[in-house]
């Protein structure tokens, strides 16, 4: 009986582990959208490869852990995880990834100005191949 419980704390901690990792990995996927600009259509395919992956880890450690079982202390453990991940550390992460991506932003912009004047004072001529 106590490998039982035991069993389904661990699958609790793991459930908990992924929905916060699944938090995680999605706020990596706002940094880049907030980097890069996208169309709608990208956006929801974006969206789109996130859940089928979810999906298919979630799955795949349930079927590794929890022998396939899928039981409602998992999702809730998926779903609470991912709630402590969002209001915790993703408050953070996005507060600090707005300074970094507004940081990467003013060094591209330098470094396309600083292009463009250098490719002003250099002007690249084509050799001419001498025909004797």
């Amino acid at each position: 009986m106590y490998e039982f419980i035991s069993g389904q704390w661990n699958m609790m901690i793991i459930s908990l582990l992924l929905g916060a990792c699944m938090g995680f990995i999605y706020d990596l996927i706002r940094c880049f959208r907030r980097l890069v600009s996208h169309n709608n259509f990208f956006i929801a395919l974006s969206d789109l490869v996130f859940w089928v992956l979810g999906a298919c880890v979630t799955i795949a450690c349930i079927n590794r852990y929890n022998y396939g079982s899928l039981r409602w202390y998992v999702l809730f453990g998926m779903l609470l995880g991912f709630l402590i991940y969002h209001y915790t550390v993703s408050r953070v992460l996005m507060f600090a990834a707005g300074y970094v991506i507004v940081f990467i932003r003013k060094i591209c912009k330098k470094c396309n100005v600083l292009l463009k004047k250098v490719s002003k004072w250099v002007k690249i001529k084509p050799r001419m191949s001498k025909n004797r």
